[in-house]
């Protein structure tokens, strides 16, 4: 059964949006975590944060919370980082195979071939696809992390004034 070439185009525009999405909300994490972790570690630097004479449980807890913070904020940032795959030789799909061609002529020899083919639009939509679904599973499990780390670290606080 052929292709509708209009309905493959509606999704690769779908998915474009998409991966625009996806960078939006994993840089707002970002953001927002980086605003957090940081508040955390100038009240480490300055001492107003201390955990020397605290409880073993508050130190074990805050160095979970720690590790989970530091992880869930490279994770997300990992999800924001750009990824693009190897060119595929001999093809001008998208700007990773583009950039290949330093003479204009052979970039119009691997257009020709990409016109013929008529897979262009369909080859984007499933890579840009796999590009998303890596970007929202690395922020989901950066927030849990992230989730994970702020949870710790605040039970930490509160056990600290507690015990």
């Amino acid at each position: 059964m052929p292709v509708d070439p209009h309905h493959v185009r509606r999704l690769l525009d779908e998915t474009r949006e998409e991966v625009s999405r996806a960078d939006t909300k994993a840089s707002i994490v970002l953001a927002g975590s980086g605003v957090g972790v940081g508040i955390l570690l100038t009240g480490l630097v300055t001492g107003d944060v201390n955990l020397k004479g605290d409880a073993e449980i508050v130190s074990v807890l805050a160095w979970i919370a720690s590790v989970m913070l530091v992880a869930g904020v490279g994770l997300i940032g990992w999800a924001v980082y750009p990824y693009t795959k190897g060119a595929e030789p001999g093809r001008a799909r998208w700007f990773a195979e583009i950039v290949q061609y330093e003479d204009e002529a052979e970039l119009a020899e691997a257009v020709q071939v990409d016109q013929a083919d008529g897979g262009r639009d369909l080859h984007q939509t499933r890579v840009l696809a796999r590009i998303v679904a890596r970007k929202y599973k690395r922020t989901k499990f950066g927030m849990w992390l992230l989730a994970i780390g702020f949870g710790g670290g605040a039970l930490a606080a509160l056990l600290s004034t507690r015990l």
